[in-house]
């Protein structure tokens, strides 16, 4: 039988480890107790891998990857952990590929216009809005600082096309108000009669210039143009399109 322990000696219960000792006065512990992840980190970096948004998936990828460095096999949620780095790697991906594409598809179009612009715009004609006729046909709707726009044979590609010059009635200026909407009612109205399609029914739209306070009453006139929505050669007079 064993002897008691001197006084001032802990005793040891059979089996048990020997108790940890405090350390001397001024000794840092040679084992600070380590403090675990916080399994929301993993929860936190599924939600954000989830979200289709390529700086979320980044930040979801990032956190789950800290997640599993800093947990061990057989830890809380490291399983939503690891879905939200391959998540997160998958968005990012699949957003470069979508940013890649986008971009070959806007170069592509750009070359095309240039393309088309050059080889069917060198004819136009910079004439005066209070200059255009009925059947005169635009490259496009832009007008420069002299309010000319471009007019080109309507068998070669355009957009736009004049299909009414309406004279406002003499007298005081009615406003601009007044002004826009007369010169909207004229154009829809006219409208069906040029295309043979009401306008409700049809692929082309309509635009106009409108007479301003500045030049009334010298200029009462209202030009409504037909516009496609893509460059096309051909009158739109009686197309039904």
């Amino acid at each position: 039988m064993s002897s008691p322990p001197p006084p001032g000696t802990p005793a040891e219960r059979p089996g048990s480890a020997s108790p940890r000792r405090a350390p001397a006065y001024g000794q840092l512990p040679t084992d600070p107790p380590q403090v675990p992840p916080n399994p929301g980190l993993a929860t936190a970096a599924l939600l954000l891998s989830i979200v289709p948004l390529i700086l979320t998936g980044i930040a979801g990828a990032f956190l789950g990857l800290v997640y599993l460095i800093d947990t061990r096999q057989g830890a809380p949620r490291r399983g939503q952990a690891a879905t939200a780095v391959v998540l997160g790697t998958l968005g990012l991906l699949a957003g470069l590929a979508l940013a890649v594409v986008a971009i070959v598809i806007g170069v592509e179009n750009s070359e095309q216009r240039a393309a088309e612009s050059q080889a069917d715009g060198s004819d136009f004609t910079w004439t005066e809005v209070a200059d255009l006729g009925v059947g005169d046909c635009l490259i496009d709707g832009v007008a420069d600082a002299g309010w000319r726009l471009k007019v080109v044979p309507c068998t070669e590609r355009h957009l736009s096309e004049v299909y009414l010059i309406h004279e406002l009635p003499a007298g005081d200026f009615p406003g601009r108000g007044a002004t826009v909407g007369a010169a909207e009612d004229v154009c829809y109205d006219a409208f069906a009669d040029f295309v043979g399609t009401d306008y409700d029914h049809s692929v082309y739209t309509y635009w106009y210039y409108h007479p301003i306070e500045e030049d009334w009453p010298g200029d009462r006139e209202v030009v409504c143009l037909v516009e496609s929505p893509w460059s096309e050669k051909g009158s739109a007079r009686g197309s039904e399109g």
